[in-house]
């Protein structure tokens, strides 16, 4: 043990002294424990290793400006299937729950508080109640208006007078 720890001092000592041209006296000093230490670890030696994995680099993605070819749209502006496919790698990886409530989450802090809330209601809601709603405005009857005879024929019936059937019409005019 002291005779290693004498060695280091020594290889120290004769390092501190060694210039450039010198080298080949360093390396012939070095050579006895370069070749002992190949011979006992060459078996690790020649292993690959691989640490991309534990850097995480991610590929640069280049900038706008630097692209050639057609511009790019943006997202909203893009047609559906486009905003499909650039979508689709999120939907992969992240729970639809945590994508509707980041969603939530978005629309109340952009001040879209009543979205944020069909969303939420949309997420916590049972698949039949939210049928229902989905239908409501389907099933709910159209206004239709009367035609000037009927309107005639249900003032008479009503008992009004004609000064009353003008009047109702002109006021349903400015109505629109």
């Amino acid at each position: 043990m002291q005779w290693k720890a004498k060695r280091l001092f020594d290889w120290s000592r004769m390092l501190k002294g060694l210039q450039w041209p010198d080298q080949p006296l360093l390396l012939k000093m070095m050579q006895p424990d370069a070749t002992r230490f190949v011979q006992k670890n060459s078996e690790w030696l020649k292993t690959e290793i691989n640490l991309s994995h534990l850097l995480n680099v991610s590929q640069p993605t280049p900038s706008l400006s630097q692209r050639r070819g057609r511009p790019r749209k943006l997202f909203w502006g893009s047609f559906e299937r486009t905003k499909a496919r650039d979508v689709a790698l999120l939907l992969s990886e992240v729970d639809h729950q945590k994508l509707a409530y980041a969603t939530q989450k978005s629309l109340s802090k952009s001040g879209k508080r009543t979205a944020a809330e069909v969303v939420k209601l949309a997420t916590n809601s049972s698949p039949r109640s939210l049928k229902k709603i989905k239908m409501a405005p389907k099933m709910s009857p159209a206004i239709t208006p009367y035609t000037p005879e009927e309107a005639l024929a249900l003032t008479i019936d009503s008992g009004l007078g004609k000064v009353n059937y003008l009047n109702i019409q002109s006021e349903t005019k400015k109505k629109g």
